[in-house]
């Protein structure tokens, strides 16, 4: 009888976030081998998260010992608006020291690792799609509620991410106190503008980009 060997092809999961940053070795049937976690990178210096995250997925690749052969690559769940294309975080209310900083390609450089990046609500619900808990659905929507609340959308088993290619666009949202007093509705996304990216603009570590 032929058998799947789980350890032929793994991959690292990394869910960067504002109160805890979780890494996570997967085999090939999805199931978790090896996990940890660490300190969140809310207001923590970039660099230094990449760099332990590094120092994380070694770790957890020896204690599972799986060879980085089989490793096909990171994927990377931040929250927040992200930029695909760029691989960096736009705007985030959790992680503003990371907005702009290039994180794919800083945490591929830092582990040798190909490295996919997607926001954490987008991952979460391409997950929901890949379990099979949904059988039947031609679309769905996974609301993650984590240090802040965002929405992902799955039609016909791809990311619905709209004209802007960013996840799902939370408008305003109003908020009632246990007292029954009216508090000032919050939005979770910003006017686009601040953090539109143009030529010539770099990360600057405990700022916004600057102009070269």
């Amino acid at each position: 009888m032929l058998t799947l060997d789980r350890l032929a092809r793994c991959s690292v999961g990394v869910q960067l976030g504002a109160d805890w940053v979780v890494v996570v070795v997967v085999d090939a049937r999805g199931a978790v081998v090896a996990r940890t976690r660490a300190r969140g990178a809310r207001s923590r210096d970039p660099l230094d998260v990449v760099a332990s995250v590094a120092e994380h997925v070694e770790v957890l690749l020896r204690a599972a010992d799986v060879d980085r052969s089989a490793v096909v690559g990171i994927g990377l769940a931040v929250s927040g608006a992200i930029d695909l294309d760029e691989g960096a975080v736009l705007v985030s209310r959790t992680l503003e020291r990371w907005q702009g900083f290039p994180v794919r390609s800083a945490l591929a450089q830092a582990t040798g690792l190909p490295v996919v990046l997607d926001n954490d609500a987008t991952a979460a619900a391409i997950g929901e799609f890949w379990s099979g808990r949904i059988p039947g659905s031609t679309a769905h929507c996974t609301v993650y509620m984590g240090a802040s609340i965002g929405a992902g959308i799955v039609v016909a088993g791809s990311v619905y991410r709209g004209r802007a290619r960013t996840p799902v666009r939370w408008a305003a949202c109003t908020c009632t106190a246990t007292a029954g007093r009216r508090v000032r509705p919050w939005r979770t996304w910003p006017h686009r503008g601040p953090w539109r990216r143009g030529r010539g603009r770099r990360w600057r570590p405990g700022g916004p980009r600057s102009r070269s």
